[in-house]
C-alpha cells in the first residue's frame, strides 16, 4: 500500500526530517524509506526497527555512506552493509565495528575511496604495507612487473616507494634495512622510519641527525641510556633537535649515568 498524498506532503514540507513528524509517520516503514532516500540523516531519528532494516539503511547509504553512523550496532557489524557504505564514503569506516575495522578488504575499499580513512582502520591494518601503498600515489613508480612481495626486495623500487612513505621501511627485506641509501631515503621522508632500520644504521650519525631533523623523537619513557647514546654519536649538533622539555625530564637520569661513567657525553643543557 502506497503512501497517502498527505504523508508525502508532510515529509516534503519538513525536508524529510522525521523529528517533528507524528509517530504514525515515523512508524510507517514506507514513510521512513522515502525520508532516507531524500535525506540520509533522517535515519538518525527513525525507530530502531528501521535502523536495523538493511533496505532502509542501504537507501540512506546510497545518498551518503556516512549515514552508517545511525544504523543499528548489528548492521554496523554487518560485512555487506559496511562494505556498501565505505564504497560510497571511505570515512564511513569510522562507524564500523572494531571487527570490521580489522577486515583487510573493507579497509582497502575505504582507503581507495578516501585516503584519510586509514586513520579509522585497526592498528594492525594501519601498518599493512599493501594498504599503505594505496594511501600514497605509486602510479609513477616503475615496479618492474614485480609481485607485491618482491617489490620490497628490489632496491630501486623500494627507494621510489620510500620517497613517498618512509614508514614502509618496516616492510622491506632485512638486507635493505641495513642499506644506508635506503634508510636515509626513508628517514628523509619520515624521521620515525629509523625505528625500522637495522641496529647498525639506527646508530649511524648522519642517519640519526637526518631522522631527528625530520621528526624522530625518542620516547621519553625509553631508557635514558638511549638518549645518551644519541648525544655521544651526534654531539652537540643534535641538542637543538631534541625538545627542551624532554631534555629537562631526562637531565637527572643523564647526569646519573655521567657520574657512573665519569665522562663527558657532550650533552650541555642550557637551563
Amino acid at each position: 500500500m502506497g503512501l497517502s498524498e498527505e504523508i508525502i506532503k508532510l515529509l516534503a514540507e519538513n525536508y524529510y526530517d522525521l523529528r517533528n513528524l507524528p509517530a504514525r509517520i515515523r512508524n510507517n516503514r514506507d514513510a521512513v524509506l522515502l525520508a532516507v532516500k531524500n535525506n540520509p540523516y533522517a535515519l538518525e531519528d527513525a525507530p530502531m526497527i528501521f535502523r536495523n532494516d538493511p533496505e532502509i539503511v542501504k537507501a540512506a547509504l546510497d545518498s551518503d555512506g556516512m549515514a552508517l553512523e545511525y544504523a543499528s550496532l548489528m548492521l554496523r557489524n554487518n560485512y555487506d552493509i559496511v562494505l556498501y557504505a565505505v564504497k560510497r564514503s571511505g570515512s564511513a569506516l569510522y562507524s564500523a565495528s572494531d571487527l570490521l575495522k580489522d577486515d583487510k578488504k573493507i579497509v582497502m575499499e575505504a582507503v581507495k575511496n578516501t585516503r584519510g580513512a586509514l586513520l579509522f582502520a585497526s592498528e594492525r591494518l594501519r601498518k599493512d604495507p599493501e594498504i599503505m601503498l594505496l594511501v600514497f600515489d605509486i602510479s609513477k613508480v616503475n615496479t618492474k612487473g614485480l609481485s607485491f612481495a618482491d617489490m620490497f626486495k628490489d632496491k630501486e623500487v623500494v627507494l621510489e616507494i620510500l620517497k613517498q612513505c618512509g614508514l614502509l621501511l618496516e616492510s622491506v627485506s632485512a638486507e635493505l634495512k641495513d642499506d644506508q641509501d635506503v634508510v636515509m631515503t626513508a628517514v628523509t621522508q619520515n624521521g620515525e622510519a629509523i625505528k625500522f632500520a637495522s641496529n647498525r644504521l639506527q646508530n649511524d650519525r648522519n642517519i640519526l641527525l637526518r631522522a631527528l631533523d625530520r621528526g624522530y623523537l625518542v620516547d621519553e619513557n625509553d631508557d635514558a641510556e638511549r638518549w645518551l647514546e644519541i648525544v655521544q654519536i651526534c654531539g652537540d649538533e643534535c641538542i637543538d633537535k631534541i625538545p627542551l622539555d624532554i631534555l629537562r625530564k631526562l637531565e637527572a637520569k643523564t647526569e646519573e649515568i655521567l657520574d657512573k661513567q665519569d665522562g663527558d657525553s657532550g650533552l650541555h643543557i642550557v637551563k
